[in-house]
């Protein structure tokens, strides 16, 4: 389950990466009931953040707190996404998401 902190520190990413001309958005993982059964959202593990850097590359960030800690699938799901060439990264601040962005896009130039 995400924490109010982990939810606001998502925003607040989201919001500067935005700010920066990128297409990023919030994924929701798992299922939710609905009148007839379940709809059925991202795979367990995917990222908290998703978008795309210019050139086409796939990013995630999985967003964590200072103290907070990936669970397996995540760490599963970034691992898979990195070796198949997706820019990925668990970040834990606003600076540091940025700054993680930044040199993927120099890398992707």
């Amino acid at each position: 389950m995400t924490s109010k902190a982990e939810t606001e520190l998502a925003k607040a990413i989201r919001d500067a990466l935005t700010a920066l001309g990128l297409v990023v958005w919030r994924e929701q993982c798992g299922k939710v009931p609905v009148k007839r059964g379940y709809m059925h959202l991202a795979p367990e593990g995917t990222p908290d953040l998703v978008g795309y850097l210019p050139g086409g590359r796939l990013l995630g960030l999985e967003i964590k707190t200072a103290r907070g800690k990936e669970r397996p699938a995540q760490t599963e799901w970034l691992a898979r996404a990195k070796a198949a060439g997706c820019c990925v990264a668990t970040v834990r601040s606003v600076e540091e998401a940025v700054a993680f962005v930044q040199a993927a896009k120099g890398r992707a130039a």
